[in-house]
């Protein structure tokens, strides 16, 4: 697998369109005829994953899943991992408040 067919899947499975995946590589420098026959190449995998997502997403009807042209590789997030996040950083920032208070009255606090 070429590096173009490389870039061209990876962006394809990130959800790009195929014009705008072309018109990135032309804009690094790519020759046109390089870029197509990447596309040509990829064809048999770009109808195989289109077949694949449209089965997949159909089958979802919770409403949790955005219909992509190709299946992502990345997960999303969950509202749960975000709030523990949050919940760190506020115990972070109470905590450095605190010492930066304790810091600043030491000396009148154990005289």
């Amino acid at each position: 697998m070429s590096l173009l067919t490389t870039g061209i899947k990876n962006a394809l499975e990130k959800g790009e369109s195929l014009e705008k995946i072309t018109k990135s590589f032309e804009n690094a420098g790519y020759l046109k005829e390089d870029i197509n026959k990447a596309v040509e190449e990829m064809k048999s995998w770009i109808q195989t994953k289109q077949l694949n997502s449209n089965e997949k997403t159909s089958s979802k009807e919770d409403g949790k899943y955005k219909k992509l042209p190709f299946e992502s590789t990345y997960e999303v997030k969950d509202k749960r991992s975000y709030l523990i996040y949050v919940l760190i950083a506020l115990a972070g920032i109470l905590i450095i408040g605190g010492a930066v208070l304790l810091g600043l009255y030491w000396n009148q606090l154990f005289k």
